[in-house]
């Protein structure tokens, strides 16, 4: 939980993985985050992870991609009027 409340209390720079989270709830937040830790246990992911290490930047593409869906997705939730 110390990422959540890092990324929450944050001096007015509220981000995660490169994408702003200012206004979503901790729980919000937290989906992002768990997101993100999922798709580091794909097949896919995995391999990359045995073939090419940890320091490999594409071993953070696709968590970081689904967590900035999940953010992209909530704030498009967000911006919607209840009516529609």
């Amino acid at each position: 939980m110390g990422k959540v409340d890092e990324v929450l209390k944050g001096d007015g720079e509220y981000g995660l993985y490169g994408k702003s989270v200012e206004g979503l709830s901790f729980m919000k937040v937290l989906a992002a985050i768990v997101g993100h830790e999922v798709e580091h246990t794909t097949t896919e992911n995995l391999l990359i992870l045995i073939k090419y290490g940890s320091k490999l930047k594409q071993v953070e593409e696709k968590p970081t991609e689904k967590s900035n869906i999940i953010i992209d997705e909530t704030n498009k939730k967000k911006q919607k009027p209840d009516n529609e």
